[in-house]
């Protein structure tokens, strides 16, 4: 973690800041990522720092789990459709999201496709969402 901390979130944040990101290139150069990673639970003094919003807590109970998410300027996460409840806080630079209602999860294609690591949660899209192909993927146009 404190190598990817030091060689790779660092630079980026100094590299970058809060601009905007640059066109996608199909080139992962430069882009590191850290998923789903039980960090609060590592450092005590760090989840002491977050506290889970009251309108959360109120409609959905306490969290049964904090995951962290971290990533260089750049990083992609593709559709998906997760199967618990999500609280995005971005700390540094910006993350556009694209929220869709539950019902549009038939429309995104999912497949585990016989694929190992994330892909065999059977949450993943195929589905480009920034510039679909609908002769593949035409039951996305629904979502």
């Amino acid at each position: 973690l404190g190598a990817l901390l030091r060689g790779s979130l660092a630079p980026s944040c100094e590299l970058f800041g809060l601009q905007d990101p640059p066109a996608r290139t199909g080139e992962s150069s430069g882009v590191a990522y850290l998923a789903q990673h039980e960090l609060l639970q590592q450092c005590p003094d760090l989840r002491a720092e977050v506290a889970v919003p009251k309108a959360w807590q109120q409609a959905l109970g306490p969290p049964t789990r904090s995951n962290v998410w971290l990533g260089t300027h750049g990083t992609v996460t593709p559709c998906h459709w997760d199967s618990y409840n999500n609280c995005l806080a971005q700390v540094q630079g910006l993350k556009r999201a694209l929220l869709l209602p539950p019902e549009a999860g038939a429309c995104l294609h999912l497949d585990a496709g016989g694929a190992d690591g994330a892909a065999a949660q059977g949450n993943l899209s195929p589905v480009d969402i920034e510039s679909p192909d609908l002769s593949k993927y035409p039951n996305f146009a629904e979502a």
